[in-house]
């Protein structure tokens, strides 16, 4: 079991308890670097024989809830404690802060299949949301406080070698 300062990996936060436990006892948790740009809204910039737009083709085991996935690496233990612990603040509470201001462009995910299930997690630094998935369906979203900065996820991401999505 994962622990910060002494208490569970995500209490007091809007994570459901299931994600929570996964996060927490997974055997392996994969921290992703996803194009935050939904594969079904991107297209090949030739057209087809009949002068038709083509939608971009990305196989299903190379995309998370519809972005593709740059990159993943198992995260340590360590790692997944910092960006945990950088959400656990901004995620509880009552009411946020900020409203969003962009569309969701999540950028980083965690993913973490436990107990024949697989849980993940996108977040988006940018408008500040982070959405929930139990088996590729959505159970939830939650607004943060306050937006934490991508860079520690970041530098996670380059330390394992991944690519970074691209900015806008």
């Amino acid at each position: 079991m994962l622990l910060i300062a002494g208490a569970c990996l995500c209490s007091g936060s809007r994570i459901p308890s299931d994600l929570r436990q996964a996060l927490e006892l997974a055997p392996e948790v994969e921290f992703l670097s996803i194009d935050p740009r939904p594969t079904d809204r991107r297209y090949l910039p030739e057209l087809d024989k009949d002068g038709n737009v083509q939608a971009l083709q990305i196989p299903a085991e190379r995309q998370c809830e519809g972005h593709e996935i740059l990159g993943s690496m198992t995260i340590l233990p360590e790692d997944l404690r910092k960006i945990v612990a950088q959400l656990q603040l901004p995620l509880s509470g009552p009411e946020p802060l900020l409203r969003n201001r962009c569309m969701f462009s999540p950028r980083h995910a965690l993913r973490a299949p436990y107990k024949g299930h697989v849980f993940e997690m996108l977040i988006c630094y940018q408008c500040g949301e982070v959405a929930f998935y139990r088996d590729h369906v959505r159970q939830g979203y939650s607004e943060m406080r306050y937006r934490p900065s991508p860079d520690l996820a970041n530098t996670i991401l380059q330390k394992g070698g991944l690519p970074l999505a691209p900015r806008d």
